[in-house]
């Protein structure tokens, strides 16, 4: 996971961050709908309205205990208004240009390419956290299949924080839900500098009974190739090396899975497995995802994407400067086509070249990466 810098390059005109005073801005509402009738003014404090939304988010939870029939008729007549705040809450799709624009056109967690099939994604889900549901320190891009389909979606919801992280303690106020989700729990780009480290790509093979990792040095052999991809199955192939001895490739089915590393200071892995689950991110078989899932497919092409490309940049150095530099810039243009930064990342690094300056390509590709055709904001001394 290619971890950002922590404001994600600034909220530019987007109106709502933690700093903002919801108390002292409004939402208007038109005569004769629900909320306006609920409020019973036109002009309602944000906070206020939000504040509604979150006794229905502990209602549907069942976090407000048995109710007496005032209690009931209360909620009720919260109930009635919530479509009317859900409209307005939908200010957060303001928030995509500033996203896209800043973090480029990547899914946040798996990091395909998304052009138009994408969402603007709530850490804390909205309708569970309504206190956030505008802020831009809440928002990221997901992918479709990293937030439908069993993913990330409503996760995680009150009730299962209070359950599971809790010992079934509610919290006082609506942040110490939020600083469970943000600081205690999963690896978040925007916020965990050891993002990249916590979740490393890695490549395997089906050897007819399972999955079985490559060793890493084996793994970045650039005699290696892709071959097809079934995209019905979604299942890759390529011609590898099954093992480090191995003396001839063998065409077998491939797969780059994310592996939950600790990394040095941090116990990172347990919160890497939690993100890894949340999002789904080593999904791969027909029956675990919706049909249109196609993240492991194609984070596993780009390995071998890389993998060419390292052969061409390691052709072109021996041939003169000008052509690896030439080599270099066209890399960078497929680099930030294919996407999967933290493959390219991860390709480079077990390589461990250097250019004709004597900059190690993982370095160099860091650098000349974080700019805003490519892959922005990158808090790049935390890679690899």
């Amino acid at each position: 996971m290619r971890p950002v810098v922590p404001d994600k390059g600034g909220k530019d005109t987007y109106p709502y961050d933690r700093n903002s005073d919801l108390k002292k801005t409004f939402w208007t509402f038109k005569t004769g709908t629900n909320a306006r009738k609920y409020f019973k003014k036109a002009a309602v404090p944000i906070a206020d309205c939000l504040a509604v939304m979150v006794e229905i988010a502990k209602y549907n939870q069942n976090q407000l205990g048995v109710l007496t029939a005032t209690e009931q008729a209360e909620i009720d007549a919260k109930l009635t208004c919530a479509d009317g705040i859900t409209n307005k809450i939908d200010v957060y799709r303001q928030a995509t240009a500033p996203l896209m624009d800043n973090l480029g056109s990547f899914c946040s967690f798996c990091e395909i390419p998304v052009l138009s099939d994408f969402d603007v994604e709530h850490v804390a889900p909205k309708s569970q956290y309504p206190s956030y549901s505008i802020l831009w320190e809440n928002l990221l891009i997901s992918c479709k299949p990293c937030n439908q389909g069993g993913a990330k979606g409503e996760n995680p919801t009150r009730s299962f924080v209070v359950s599971d992280w809790l010992n079934d303690v509610e919290p006082t106020d609506e942040s110490g839900y939020y600083d469970e989700i943000r600081k205690r729990h999963y690896i978040w780009p925007d916020r965990d500098q050891i993002a990249y480290r916590a979740m490393i790509p890695r490549l395997g093979f089906h050897d007819g009974t399972g999955w079985q990792l490559i060793p890493e040095a084996t793994s970045i052999d650039t005699r290696q190739t892709y071959y097809v991809s079934i995209m019905s199955k979604r299942e890759v192939y390529a011609n590898i090396f099954v093992s480090a001895k191995a003396k001839k490739t063998e065409r077998k089915r491939v797969i780059v899975i994310l592996t939950a590393e600790d990394t040095a200071g941090f116990t990172s892995s347990v919160a890497a497995t939690e993100m890894i689950d949340l999002c789904r991110l080593n999904t791969w078989r027909t029956g675990d995802s919706p049909k249109f899932d196609r993240r492991m497919v194609f984070r596993t092409k780009t390995w071998f994407t890389a993998l060419g490309q390292l052969r061409t940049l390691r052709n072109a150095q021996a041939n003169s400067p000008a052509e690896f530099d030439d080599a270099w810039t066209a890399m960078l243009d497929v680099a930030s086509t294919a996407g999967f930064y933290s493959v390219w990342v991860r390709v480079f690094d077990l390589g461990a070249d250097t250019d004709p300056n004597g900059k190690l390509y993982v370095a160099r590709f860091v650098e000349d990466t974080d700019d805003a055709g490519r892959f922005p904001n990158t808090r790049t001394s935390k890679v690899p």
